[in-house]
């Protein structure tokens, strides 16, 4: 009897364990947190040629440490010629999954709660702790020719 218990207690801790493990992982992973847009453009000789507006900049994304995103985006009405927020004043919502070093699935979610987008990056870079470079390819699989910079507010 006493054997079956220690059994029990054993199964019990390492699932506990595992699982604390997996949640240790997300918790500490780089690219939590909130980061902010400082420049977007087209990559030439590794240097972002940034097109930004000041409008862009406001745009922000979070990720958490449960493996949701979060993205207020943020773009100039072409009739208005005002900064408004994307999407009726409400962020798409998304998953975050690690798939390798520097290589994440990101994808969001319609206003209806429908499947919407992935993000098509070919890498996600984080140059020091509070900066992350989303690089693009071309869309046809060659080099990296677009980027957005993001830098850490939270």
């Amino acid at each position: 009897m006493k054997t079956k218990i220690l059994i029990a207690f054993i199964t019990i801790y390492l699932t506990a364990v595992s699982c604390s493990k997996d949640e240790d992982e997300i918790r500490t992973d780089t690219i939590i947190g909130t980061w902010q847009i400082s420049k977007m453009g087209s990559i030439q000789n590794g240097v972002t040629m940034d097109s930004s507006t000041d409008c862009d900049k406001k745009s922000t994304i979070i990720f958490t440490n449960k493996g949701e995103v979060l993205e207020n985006y943020y773009y100039i009405d072409q009739e208005t010629k005002n900064c408004i927020q994307f999407v009726n004043d409400e962020p798409f919502t998304g998953k975050w999954k690690k798939k390798s070093n520097n290589n994440y699935t990101i994808s969001f979610e319609t206003a209806d709660g429908s499947q919407g987008y992935e993000y098509g990056m070919s890498s996600i870079i984080f140059p020091d702790n509070d900066t992350m470079y989303f690089n693009y390819n071309d869309g046809m699989g060659g080099e990296e020719s677009y980027r957005e910079e993001y830098n850490r507010i939270e």
